[in-house]
């Protein structure tokens, strides 16, 4: 791929771990008190729901639209869930490291992965979310109580997957503590900015 560095004045932030460990928590808090961050729009072949917009929540694709830009290489990383794909397009996120936006997404390990073989370490920080134990990720997802047992069952096993995964990227951080853990999650990000 071809990345420009002198072009980029940004830097691309991207945040891995299991589903319940506070990914999107430590991102929000975050988002409010730092505004020169960015999402970067990700697209879809997913049909768009009732109030959203394209351009602003996603870039809507049909299949084949989405299945050509793959196989043009302008998708960076995508995945296909429930037979609709998701990704973010090589052009928006370029556009939004060229003006200088600080972008962050959370994003799951084998796209993350994916894109530390495309960006240079200069231009990319992969951060990973661990709990302090997978038993206390069990109980964050049964309290939670979002889904039924099988579906949080299929989590708990996707989880320990991508436990093993935690020493591929840049920076750990355990989340034991919300207040500590988005403390280290805010110095981290910061200090990557100068």
């Amino acid at each position: 791929m071809d990345i420009q560095h002198s072009q980029i004045k940004g830097h691309f932030f991207v945040i891995i771990g299991p589903s319940g460990v506070g990914k999107n928590t430590l991102q929000e808090e975050f988002f409010k008190n730092y505004t020169h961050f960015v999402f970067p729009l990700s697209a879809t072949s997913r049909p768009m729901r009732e109030g959203e917009i394209d351009g602003k929540h996603y870039q809507f694709l049909s299949k084949e639209e989405f299945e050509e830009a793959i196989e043009k290489k302008k998708v960076l990383e995508w995945a296909k869930v429930h037979d609709k794909y998701y990704g973010i397009l090589k052009e928006a996120l370029l556009k939004q490291l060229t003006q200088g936006f600080f972008v962050m997404k959370d994003i799951d390990v084998q796209g993350a992965l994916a894109l530390q073989e495309i960006f240079p370490s200069e231009l990319l920080t992969t951060i990973f979310i661990a709990p302090p134990s997978f038993e206390v990720l069990q109980e964050r997802l049964t309290k939670r109580g979002t889904g039924d047992e099988k579906e949080i069952q299929t989590r708990l096993e996707t989880a320990r997957k991508e436990l093993e995964y935690a020493n591929k990227f840049d920076h750990k951080i355990i989340n034991d503590s919300l207040d500590k853990a988005y403390k280290e999650f805010e110095q981290l990000v910061l200090s990557h900015c100068k």
